[in-house]
C-alpha cells in the first residue's frame, strides 16, 4: 500500500476544480441590495492562480493561491433608485487569509453620482458580505476533496 496512513507528502492539484467552483459559484450568485429595492449579478468572471489539497503524517493541508476579477451590475425595482455597474477584484484569495482576503469594488464612471450612489453603496456593504459568503464556502468545499486516498480515510 502506498502511502500508509497518509505519513508521506502527497498532493493533489485542484487548480481546474477550483477555477470552475468559483466561476459557477460567483455567477450563480443574485445579491439583494437595499432590501430588495434592487439585485445585483457578477458577470465576465476570471480565476487565475493554484489550488491544492495535500495530506503529511497524517495532517490535511489545503493551499491556494488565487484571483478573481469580474463585472458586477446592478438594477433597481424602484423607481428613483438607478441602475449601477461596476468592477470586482480579489487580488489575492489565499489559503492563509481565506474569506478575510481584499474584496476591491469599483463603480463604473457613472455609476458613482446621482441616484445610483445608494445602490454603489449597497454593493460595497451588502454585495461584498455575499461575495465573501462564497469565498467561505470555496474554502469548506475545497477542503471537502481531499480524496479517501489521500485523506487516509
Amino acid at each position: 500500500v502506498w502511502n500508509a496512513n497518509a505519513w508521506h507528502w502527497e498532493e493533489r492539484p485542484m487548480n481546474d476544480w477550483a477555477h470552475t467552483w468559483l466561476k459557477k459559484e460567483l455567477g450563480a450568485l443574485r445579491l439583494i441590495l437595499l432590501g430588495g429595492a434592487a439585485e445585483a449579478t457578477l458577470s465576465d468572471i476570471e480565476v487565475s492562480g493554484d489550488a491544492s489539497v495535500s495530506v503529511r503524517k497524517g495532517k490535511h493541508v489545503v493551499l491556494f493561491s488565487l484571483s478573481v476579477t469580474c463585472k458586477w451590475s446592478a438594477t433597481s425595482n424602484s423607481a428613483g433608485i438607478g441602475d449601477a455597474k461596476g468592477s470586482l477584484q480579489i487580488p489575492e484569495f489565499t489559503s492563509e487569509d481565506g474569506a478575510k482576503s481584499a474584496v476591491i469594488a469599483e463603480p463604473g464612471l457613472r455609476a458613482a453620482r446621482g441616484s445610483t450612489q445608494a445602490v454603489v453603496k449597497s454593493f460595497h456593504q451588502e454585495g461584498v458580505r455575499d461575495v465573501r459568503g462564497t469565498l467561505s464556502r470555496f474554502v469548506t468545499a475545497l477542503k471537502e476533496k481531499l480524496p479517501s486516498e489521500v485523506a487516509g480515510r
